[in-house]
Protein backbone atom coordinates (compact mmCIF):
# COMPACT_ATOMS: atom_id res chain seq x y z
CA UNK A 1 0.00 0.00 0.00
CA UNK A 2 1.39 3.75 -1.01
CA UNK A 3 -0.28 7.04 0.62
CA UNK A 4 0.48 9.67 -1.12
CA UNK A 5 -0.23 12.86 0.84
CA UNK A 6 -1.99 16.19 -0.88
CA UNK A 7 0.02 18.11 -3.43
CA UNK A 8 2.33 15.87 -4.30
CA UNK A 9 2.40 14.26 -7.99
CA UNK A 10 1.65 10.96 -9.09
CA UNK A 11 1.45 8.71 -11.99
CA UNK A 12 1.57 5.15 -13.15
CA UNK A 13 4.11 4.97 -16.16
CA UNK A 14 3.59 1.46 -16.68
CA UNK A 15 2.35 -1.66 -14.61
CA UNK A 16 1.43 -5.34 -14.41
CA UNK A 17 -1.90 -6.61 -15.28
CA UNK A 18 -3.02 -7.10 -11.52
CA UNK A 19 -2.37 -3.46 -10.03
CA UNK A 20 -4.88 -1.54 -8.61
CA UNK A 21 -5.07 2.09 -8.14
CA UNK A 22 -7.92 3.58 -5.59
CA UNK A 23 -8.22 7.24 -4.97
CA UNK A 24 -9.86 8.75 -2.76
CA UNK A 25 -10.16 12.54 -0.85
CA UNK A 26 -10.80 12.77 2.59
CA UNK A 27 -13.87 13.67 4.11
CA UNK A 28 -15.55 13.70 0.43
CA UNK A 29 -13.71 16.80 0.06
CA UNK A 30 -13.04 18.07 -4.07
CA UNK A 31 -9.83 17.13 -5.68
CA UNK A 32 -7.64 19.69 -7.94
CA UNK A 33 -5.71 18.51 -11.23
CA UNK A 34 -3.02 20.41 -11.54
CA UNK A 35 -1.39 20.78 -14.36
CA UNK A 36 2.25 22.86 -14.48
CA UNK A 37 0.95 24.98 -17.77
CA UNK A 38 -2.36 25.77 -15.69
CA UNK A 39 -1.35 26.28 -12.33
CA UNK A 40 -0.16 29.17 -10.04
CA UNK A 41 2.35 27.28 -8.17
CA UNK A 42 1.30 29.97 -5.08
CA UNK A 43 -1.68 29.14 -5.02
CA UNK A 44 -1.42 25.24 -5.28
CA UNK A 45 0.81 25.88 -2.10
CA UNK A 46 -1.92 27.60 0.09
CA UNK A 47 -4.40 25.10 -0.95
CA UNK A 48 -2.16 22.29 0.05
CA UNK A 49 -1.79 23.92 3.30
CA UNK A 50 -5.08 23.67 3.97
CA UNK A 51 -6.12 20.56 3.52
CA UNK A 52 -6.94 19.29 7.33
CA UNK A 53 -4.91 16.19 8.34
CA UNK A 54 -7.01 12.99 8.39
CA UNK A 55 -8.91 12.04 11.98
CA UNK A 56 -7.57 8.59 11.46
CA UNK A 57 -4.41 6.83 9.86
CA UNK A 58 -4.99 6.37 6.50
CA UNK A 59 -3.91 2.93 6.56
CA UNK A 60 -4.86 1.29 9.65
CA UNK A 61 -7.99 3.09 10.48
CA UNK A 62 -6.62 3.72 14.01
CA UNK A 63 -6.94 7.65 15.56
CA UNK A 64 -3.95 9.25 15.76
CA UNK A 65 -1.98 8.89 18.62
Amino acid sequence: MLVVPAGTEHGNAGSSPDCLVVGASARARDWALCRPEDTNPAEAVRRIARVPAPERDPVTGNPWA
